[in-house]
């Protein structure tokens, strides 16, 4: 892989080894709240020309395409389930949900305050808004894979395994372009960028203008296939962050205690994806969670017993504010979201854990040799090998050698390298 030397932001390479670009500002289409295993929540144009603009397998494709795609609605079990027990596997097609591709809806205007942890470290906050405009029938995509706990609505969890040779199917969504957005920030209007094909629309908010919540974002459409629109846009809502558990420790099999900031009448949703290596895993176990949005949840032991393997977990929660708005004859969501995603460990606490962390430090300090030969500015190694990994039971030592070994800083910009890595 290389990264292009237009890279739009420098410093944000840090969750490479623990999970490959985590956080690092703008997403794809769905904002990272997607399931699967392989690199989640980054991406496509509003990356720019980084080589995390693969699509991820577990969810959104890239801009202008057709996909499967979920910003954070129910991607329930209930066309695969068991006897609700947990104690039998059923294998099946698991709708994801369409998210705004409803009929009806002709775009979806977003404004995201978005922060990221690896563990408990802060490696990404800010906020971006973006847009997209499509037609959409309704079709519902689907993966395929087995349900070990069936989803059941408010206040469950639901556990399924996937297989990315079993990820298939497709929202039938045609997705058409703008000729220009803007967006309202801090008392002016602002054009959100877009790529080749204006698809999709993209805006980084500088940090001294980070919207507070409650703010409104007017947005403004103007031509394309899309035509022109003025639209009151969405507002921010309450600041979503957990104050427990720590995840500075990885997340054990015991009953898992959940606290955050903020209320909300809407559910919130949660993702917790489990897989042996921190990226590109061919399988992987989702839990997904639709929380009353009070500030605590506990996810029971049993669901957490049903994951078949330890290693390591992505979180991702966004508490989203909707509104439908209109005019010139077209309908668009508004969505204010506040979102989360830590990456964490999970597994049973061992006597005596494999050195993962000083791997992990060594393969860090290595990478970032190769970033300031490339004059790239390297990150704190707290921020790539977070504090879980001094307890991981899991023995991933050479996973972080492998992966190291991949970088280069080659005449033509950064290489990473396409090694196929492994923990033992």
């Amino acid at each position: 892989m290389n990264f292009a030397s237009n890279w739009k932001r420098t410093g944000v390479y840090s969750a490479w080894i623990v999970g490959a670009l985590a956080g690092c500002g703008p997403k794809t289409p769905g904002g990272g709240d997607t399931t699967g295993g392989e690199e989640t929540g980054v991406g496509s144009e509003s990356a720019s020309t980084s080589s995390s603009e693969t699509t991820p397998t577990e969810g959104p494709t890239g801009p202008g395409q057709t996909g499967s795609t979920s910003l954070g609605g129910d991607s329930s079990a209930e066309s695969a389930t068991n006897d609700g027990t947990g104690s039998e596997t059923t294998g099946g097609q698991i709708p994801t949900d369409p998210g705004p591709y409803l009929p009806g809806i002709d775009g979806v205007l977003v404004v995201e305050e978005s922060h990221s942890f690896a563990g408990g470290t802060l490696i990404y906050g800010g906020a971006f808004a973006w847009a997209q405009f499509f037609n959409a029938p309704g079709a519902q995509g689907f993966m395929t894979g087995d349900v070990l706990d069936p989803f059941e609505g408010v206040e469950d969890c639901g556990v399924n395994v996937f297989d990315v040779d079993g990820v298939g199917g497709s929202d039938d969504v045609m997705f058409l372009g703008a000729d220009e957005v803007r967006v309202e920030v801090a008392g002016a209007m602002r054009t959100l960028e877009h790529g080749a094909d204006p698809f999709y629309h993209w805006f980084s908010i500088d940090p001294q203008d980070d919207p507070a919540p409650g703010t409104r974002l007017a947005f403004e459409v103007r031509g394309g296939l899309v035509g022109d629109a003025d639209l009151p846009g969405p507002v921010v809502p309450p600041a979503l962050s957990f104050s427990a558990p720590d995840f500075d420790a990885p997340i054990g099999r015991d009953d898992l205690s959940l606290q955050w900031t903020g209320t909300a009448d809407a559910p919130l949703d949660l993702k917790l994806v489990i897989s042996e290596i921190p990226v590109g895993a061919r399988q992987w176990t989702e839990i997904h969670c639709r929380m009353t949005d009070d500030g605590a949840f506990t996810i029971p032991a049993a669901v957490l017993a049903a994951v078949p393997v330890d290693g390591f977990a992505w979180i991702y929660v966004q508490r989203h504010l909707d509104e439908e708005q209109s005019d010139n004859d077209r309908t668009y969501l508004a969505r204010g979201t506040s979102a989360v995603e830590i990456r964490a460990g999970f597994g049973e606490a061992c006597d005596s854990p494999p050195d993962n962390m000083a791997a992990c430090t060594a393969a860090a300090a290595q990478i970032n040799t190769v970033l300031e030969a490339c004059g790239l500015q390297p990150d704190p190694i707290a921020a790539q090998c977070p504090a879980f990994l001094a307890e991981l039971c899991v023995d991933c030592t050479g996973y972080y050698a492998c992966v190291a070994a991949g970088w280069s800083c080659q005449p033509d910009g950064l290489h990473t390298g396409d090694n196929t890595c492994e923990c033992e």
